[in-house]
């Protein structure tokens, strides 16, 4: 009974481990996003005042959130096909077919 335990107590601490790494891969994705987001905004000819680049950001996020929600199987069927590494005709059929 104790190997058992041990193996679930490392199984356990794996699955933290691969989840805090996977939330800090997110959390860097993500703000290379918004640095990203911040080049283009600087790059354009009308330059946005700090509050205005702060409501833009706000409602880029907003609005992108909003499409993983409303569009979360096809978000996800595009997710496994890129894992597979499918070519881009795959990508779209997964996607159509979600």
């Amino acid at each position: 009974m104790h190997g058992l335990h041990g193996l679930y107590q490392e199984h356990t601490n794996q699955c933290a481990m691969s989840s805090t790494l996977h939330t800090n891969i997110q959390v860097l994705g993500q703000t290379q996003d918004l640095v990203d987001l911040q080049r283009i905004l600087l790059r354009g000819t009308t330059k946005l005042s700090d509050q205005a680049q702060q409501n833009m950001t706000r409602w880029a996020v907003y609005n992108a959130a909003s499409l993983l929600r409303q569009y979360g199987k096809e978000y996800e069927a595009l997710v496994e096909a890129m894992k597979r590494g499918a070519p881009v005709d795959e990508c779209i059929a997964a996607i159509e077919s979600a």
